[in-house]
């Protein structure tokens, strides 16, 4: 308090507005750290989670064309018509390459030794194992063999598809689960930085409010009584004490000063007399 006293007056006023002006940078940086931390958890969901989310529904639709096309093909083997053969193990190849884009789209997405890397591989086996016993009902079914056509598409095959597509599902639960999980990290991340911004402005509001009683504790209260006391010496009353000789600053040099013009008042008033 004391070495607050002896500074001068421009040096008080410019700590205090230098803490006020370090009081609401702190805020300011506080609080674009805090909307960052917040907006990485939303990038997390927009450009992870939920592009994984959409493609991997693609995926799922995609297979499950390919098993409803290849039941077409063994439905139109069993009628023994070539030319609807042709026309649907087409579009049923078709399907497949459509499914294989669908996967190419989603591999770049895969997260790297989590889960969804796991399940990927998992699939993509499964897969490798379908479009081979696919291969094997299409060679049936243009040979005119159909009961091992619709024995292996029955058996096999049929294990073959339910394993990929589980290897899918599994994979959307992986998703589904690490999205929320992202979600909730971002929604206790801005309860948590509302709370503690709430916190930094009721202490910036304190830090402004010391620096402006400061002010007038250290500069305006001394200055007014200064003035009140010039003000009486003026009207001649010399009996008024002076206090504040002993400071250093601007404050102490006047008070001392009037102190003189006290005494050289009372001087004269008694030469007078």
């Amino acid at each position: 308090m004391q070495m607050w006293r002896n500074w001068s007056m421009a040096t008080k006023i410019a700590a205090a507005m230098a803490l006020a002006f370090a009081s609401a940078l702190s805020l300011g940086v506080f609080g674009l750290w805090q909307t960052s931390s917040v907006n990485q958890k939303a990038q997390d969901i927009r450009d992870n989670w939920l592009p994984s989310t959409v493609a991997l529904g693609k995926l799922e639709n995609a297979v499950n064309n390919v098993r409803i096309k290849e039941a077409r093909v063994a439905i139109v083997a069993a009628g023994r018509d070539a030319e609807k053969w042709k026309q649907e193990v087409a579009t049923f190849n078709g399907a497949v390459s459509d499914a294989d884009r669908a996967y190419a789209a989603y591999t770049p997405l895969i997260a790297p030794g989590t889960a969804d890397e796991t399940n990927m591989k998992a699939f993509a086996a499964a897969w490798d194992k379908y479009k081979a016993t696919t291969d094997t009902i299409v060679r049936l079914g243009t040979k005119g063999d159909v009961a091992a056509l619709l024995a292996l598409y029955a058996n096999d095959d049929k294990a073959n598809f339910e394993a990929a597509l589980a290897a899918i599902s599994s994979d959307a639960d992986f998703n589904e689960t690490e999205g929320r999980k992202a979600a909730d990290e971002g929604a206790a991340t801005f309860q948590s930085a509302r709370l503690v911004t709430i916190i930094a402005i009721v202490l910036c509001v304190l830090v402004c409010a010391g620096a402006a009683a400061a002010i007038i504790l250290g500069v305006a209260k001394p200055v007014r009584r200064l003035t009140d006391t010039v003000d009486r010496l003026a009207a001649g009353d010399f009996d008024v004490t002076i206090d504040g000789g002993d400071r250093k600053d601007e404050i102490g040099s006047l008070t001392r000063s009037l102190e003189v013009f006290k005494q050289s008042g009372i001087t004269a008033r008694q030469l007078a007399a």
